[in-house]
């Protein structure tokens, strides 16, 4: 037997940070032109998403090959803008910004919920390594 998948949402397309692309194969650290960069996406090209989460996630390496990741910020967002504020990303430290598009019927602020419907989905986009200027 066979199983059809069916792709019901796409992750956010053309991520920008202040207007640049900052795909995640750039090999090198991008440092960004201000601390409170705005990013930019356009929508899912399959799929409404109900919000976006907006989340900026720390890279601390602990040793090579070695990688923590703490996550610094999670905004929730209709729009496909968001500005990260100010003292969230500082200079010297390596962030991963990333943009999840989420269908989610629940109330997503409900941290109780332990079981998600079926009809939950999300789909993400991330930027290449950034540091603050």
């Amino acid at each position: 037997t066979s199983v059809v998948v069916e792709r019901v949402l796409s992750p956010p397309r053309a991520v920008r940070v202040d207007g640049a692309s900052v795909p995640p194969s750039t090999p090198n650290v991008t440092t960004l032109n201000s601390a409170t960069p705005t990013l930019s996406w356009s929508a899912p090209s399959q799929g409404t998403p109900d919000f976006y989460r907006v989340q900026v996630v720390e890279q601390v390496v602990r040793s090579p090959g070695n990688v923590a990741l703490y996550s610094q910020l999670n905004l929730m967002t209709s729009s496909t803008t968001a500005t990260i504020p100010e003292g969230v990303l500082l200079p010297g430290h390596l962030y991963v910004l990333r943009v999840v598009a989420t269908i989610d019927p629940n109330d997503p602020d409900d941290l109780r919920l332990v079981r998600r419907a079926a009809s939950y989905h999300r789909a993400e986009a991330i930027t290449g390594v950034v540091t603050a200027p």
